[in-house]
């Protein structure tokens, strides 16, 4: 199994192929994961490369308290706020970004193969921002509850009832077709 931590300390240690291998390991899943809080898959790996750029520029940050992949995904979930943050001040709708989401669609169906994965998908899509998140980080991810606290910057107990609520909604959509927009 991968160990994230172990290689991130071979690259500070001078070894230039272990950010290489944490590129492979954590790139695909950190961009959807930025994705599913900012809904533009272009946007997505633009913060997840400068996600990147965040740990070779402060290399000395990441303590080892936490396992790698979750201060990772730490990092791009501040960056997906900060450009939150940003673009709801500016409110301006781009229409190159609706070509985009084209794009994206064909990147995830390339990930989804059969009609029940296409149908969880299109249901998780409808949840709300913190439902998809702890969703995505549990599920696909398979973050441990308190690493997806950390992530999200949650208590484990409010992880706990996210992923809660976040099941109820899906089931719901999935078998009446209601709406998971609560939160």
């Amino acid at each position: 199994m991968f160990n994230g931590t172990e290689c991130y300390r071979r690259f500070l240690h001078g070894d230039d192929r272990a950010f290489d291998e944490l590129m492979d390991a954590y790139h695909d899943g950190l961009i959807l994961f930025i994705n599913k809080l900012v809904g533009n898959y272009a946007v997505a790996e633009e913060l997840a490369a400068d996600s990147f750029v965040e740990l070779l520029v402060h290399k000395k940050r990441f303590l080892g308290n936490s396992d790698f992949r979750t201060y990772l995904y730490s990092i791009g979930r501040h960056k997906a706020i900060d450009y939150i943050r940003k673009d709801a001040k500016k409110k301006i709708v781009n229409p190159e970004e609706i070509v985009e989401l084209s794009d994206e669609e064909r990147v995830e169906e390339n990930f989804i193969e059969d009609e029940t994965k296409r149908a969880l998908h299109h249901a998780i899509a409808q949840l709300g921002k913190d439902y998809r998140a702890v969703v995505y980080l549990i599920f696909f991810e398979e973050l441990s509850y308190e690493d997806a606290a950390r992530v999200l910057g949650k208590s484990k107990k409010q992880i706990d009832n996210l992923v809660y609520r976040a099941k109820g909604a899906l089931k719901k959509i999935l078998t009446e077709g209601g709406n998971g927009n609560a939160q």
